[in-house]
């Protein structure tokens, strides 16, 4: 518990280190409470402007990676707006700038000038979680633990997901969107944004995606009801066994499910 405290403390620390130092950077536009840190950095005024777009610099490459379509969809200025807005409110917090942007779709969602586009925001979080899906472990699945799916009652028997899983609704065809803004698709664009409209038009329309790495790559498909709530539910920690009856009066087929879920490296293991 010490060593918790320890490591929490540390990290608080270097998040307060961080918001300072944006704050000396960019005095005029950084939260007020944390204006009184420009004292701490002795920094000429050439030196502290050198200092500041080299910083800004690396936050809109580093975005530009993780958010890559959304650079295609909203285009450089407004995506170097929303970088640097992301950079003052909330600074990076570890030295990997990988680890930061998670906070980039909330910020989108207030620019004036995408108050038209509402799905950018979706758009935003789906490229955040594939990112995530690349960046996340390399998964091994332990087999051995698939024999307790004939020694255990299903009740009590949990599904551990590999790290590179990740879920996603949206009340937007965000799938679509992403798609025909993806640099190795040439073709189908039409269809695909023929397809986005019609959902668009339905009332109670809801896109429910799954991303996931079954190798090198992370991939996203489209999931049915049934499946999406099958996810939802073991994700939580509901065993498969009560899951189960929670869908049985659907098409869902577990051993089919399982087949594919191993095929696609979904599943770390399964657990008691």
């Amino acid at each position: 518990m010490h060593k918790e405290t320890a490591l929490a403390a540390a990290r608080s620390a270097v998040e307060q280190q961080q918001r300072e130092l944006v704050a000396a950077i960019f005095p005029q536009q950084a939260v007020s409470q944390h204006s009184s840190a420009e004292k701490h950095h002795d920094m000429d005024s050439r030196g502290l402007k050198i200092y500041q777009n080299n910083l800004v610099l690396t936050a809109q490459q580093a975005l530009a990676i993780s958010f890559p379509t959304v650079v295609q969809l909203i285009g450089d200025d407004v995506f170097n707006y929303a970088s640097k807005k992301l950079l003052i409110e909330s600074p990076p917090s570890e030295g990997d700038w990988g680890l930061w942007g998670d906070k980039l779709p909330a910020v989108l969602s207030d620019i004036a000038a995408l108050a038209e586009y509402p799905f950018v925001a979706d758009i935003a979080r789906l490229d955040w979680i594939r990112h995530c899906s690349m960046r996340a472990q390399d998964n091994q699945v332990d087999q051995q633990s698939l024999q307790l799916l004939a020694t255990v009652e299903l009740d009590e028997l949990y599904i551990d997901y590999s790290n590179s899983v990740f879920l996603l609704r949206s009340v937007f065809p965000i799938w679509e969107f992403w798609q025909t803004h993806q640099h190795d698709r040439s073709d189908g664009k039409e269809q695909l944004m023929a397809q986005a409209l019609k959902k668009l038009q339905q009332s109670d329309f809801e896109q429910q995606l799954l991303v996931y790495r079954p190798h090198y790559r992370a991939e996203i498909r489209e999931l049915c009801s049934s499946e999406w709530l099958w996810f939802e539910q073991t994700m939580r920690g509901v065993s498969i066994g009560k899951t189960l009856d929670c869908i049985e009066d659907s098409d869902f087929d577990f051993p089919q499910w399982l087949g594919q879920a191993l095929q696609q490296n979904l599943i770390r293991s399964l657990k008691t």
